[in-house]
């Protein structure tokens, strides 16, 4: 596993020996980022990354540009490695990492990201809430994205509030990403 594109470019990350924790393989990452890089611009933005697991997403975004990157993970193993790889990247100080269960951090959080990235186990029961969760407490601002990886077996509907844009689908892996309706808030 490795970071793809920006100042960390070809730097090798720390992973982990645990079946549960699902990286984002390089294919799947790639495409996330080309396709966000060509609706916002990185520089300055915030992430949020949830299911953090080695935090290959929000690096991937830091490397890029983006100001600040929120890691939650409810492993302290995978917590343990994500601080392992902001140290070897020298990103801890652009970097807060968060030992906790991502639904209840979503519920207590008051803080706006430009991009929240959510990567759960695929045997996770609450993906499909991840949605209607993150646009109620309102994690993304108006021009940010959801990107959402899961199984193909989830479908999320539009709701009051969100859309769900693009889809694209790596094996049985989907990526989904959504966005604020305009006036929503």
């Amino acid at each position: 596993m490795r970071v793809i594109a920006g100042q960390y470019k070809g730097r090798r990350l720390f992973s982990i020996n645990d079946h549960r924790i699902r990286p984002a393989t390089d294919r799947v990452k790639e495409s996330i980022f080309n396709i966000l890089a060509s609706r916002l611009d990185f520089v300055d933005s915030t992430v949020l990354d949830l299911f953090a697991g080695t935090g290959s997403l929000g690096i991937e975004a830091l490397s890029r540009g983006a100001r600040r990157a929120v890691f939650v993970e409810s492993s302290g193993d995978a917590v343990r490695t994500i601080e392992r790889n902001l140290e070897a990247l020298n990103a801890q100080s652009s970097s807060t990492v968060i030992h906790s269960d991502a639904m209840r951090y979503m519920k207590k959080s008051t803080e706006q990201f430009t991009i929240v990235f959510a990567d759960p186990p695929y045997a996770y029961r609450e993906t499909g809430r991840l949605p209607d969760l993150v646009f109620e407490r309102r994690l993304v601002g108006s021009s940010g994205f959801l990107v959402i990886e899961h199984q193909s077996q989830v479908r999320f509907p539009d709701r009051a509030g969100f859309t769900v844009g693009l889809a694209r689908k790596f094996g049985s892996t989907v990526v989904s990403f959504f966005q604020a309706i305009a006036n929503s808030h």
